[in-house]
């Protein structure tokens, strides 16, 4: 359990890292990638096959924080460019963006679901 478990975040480490790197990458490209944070998060995280409830729960959480971080780097508010105001007004992001955001931890969460593996079915008493 500890092995899984330690891989799954060492997974979602790389995975952070990782997805800075390409999310830059795409802005630079003109390309708005706000879902890759949270598809390398999770991917990341779906290495380690961890059967604990914390995984997901810890990516999404992750997800959600590196896009904010993200975006609030990339693309402040012109009023004001401190994280501060970028919190307190994010129900002023695009409603793409906020979709985007949303799926991007939607799929942190699962991801780590998928890779778990299934238990045998009980044989049915005779």
């Amino acid at each position: 359990m500890w092995k899984s478990l330690s891989i799954a975040l060492a997974g979602a480490a790389l995975g952070a890292f990782l997805a800075q790197i390409v999310f830059l990458w795409a802005i630079k490209q003109g390309f708005y990638a706000m879902i890759v944070p949270g598809v390398f998060i999770g991917f990341g995280a779906a290495l380690g096959r961890c059967r604990l409830i914390v995984i997901p729960a810890l990516t999404a959480m992750a997800a959600l924080g590196l896009s904010l971080f993200l975006e609030w780097k990339t693309r402040p508010f012109t009023a004001d460019p401190s994280l501060g105001y970028f919190l307190a007004n994010l129900g002023k992001l695009t409603p793409v963006t906020l979709i985007m955001i949303g799926v991007g931890t939607h799929l942190a969460f699962r991801s780590p679901f998928r890779a778990r593996p299934r238990r045998a079915p009980l044989a049915a008493a005779s």
